[in-house]
């Protein structure tokens, strides 16, 4: 896509009409220029309705290129709206994308947020992506979720559990 064009992809962006902001979208499914993933991302934290930002989330979903599911990943850790990040966070794991260069970032969000949704997707996209951790970096994150669990809510401290036992089977996987 040319200069001339990202400028009219952005301005279309801004169309009123829900139609208008599929077929766009749509459009870009078939570019996927990443230059333009932020704008559309921005519209997540717009007025838009539920509908505009649910063809936005489905588009997030379907992203099977790291360094776009990157930019959602950077986007979503930034926003500080709960329900985006859970859709957004919902949207990467079903990428089947690796986040193991996340992890860090991820156990900060399981630790930060006393929300049992938001900690529960941030468990399962980390779930989904301990394959690729190394075994120190597995204890590493063992540890900050062991020194963050006695502040955690009664709520989500099941989810406590479950990411530090995901992190040991990790951690003793490679040491057998």
């Amino acid at each position: 896509m040319n200069k001339a064009e990202k400028q009219l992809f952005i301005k279309k962006l801004g169309t009123d009409s829900d139609d208008e902001l599929a077929k766009t979208i749509h459009y870009y499914r078939g570019d996927a220029d990443l230059e333009l993933l932020p704008p559309i991302l921005e519209l997540l934290t717009s007025d838009r309705s539920e509908t505009a930002k649910g063809v936005i989330i489905d588009l997030c979903s379907d992203i099977r290129e790291q360094q776009a599911a990157d930019i959602v990943f950077g986007y979503m850790a930034q926003t500080p709206d709960n329900g985006i990040k859970r859709r957004l966070m919902s949207s990467l794991w079903q990428t089947g994308l690796d986040f193991s260069h996340k992890a860090p970032q991820i156990v900060e969000l399981i630790c930060s947020s006393g929300d049992f949704e938001t900690v529960f997707e941030a468990f399962t996209l980390l779930e989904n992506s301990t394959d690729n951790l190394s075994p120190a970096l597995a204890s590493e994150l063992h540890d900050t979720v062991s020194a963050a669990e006695p502040a955690a809510t009664e709520e989500v401290r099941p989810l406590y559990a479950a990411t530090k036992e995901q992190l040991l089977i990790k951690m003793h996987q490679d040491n057998s």
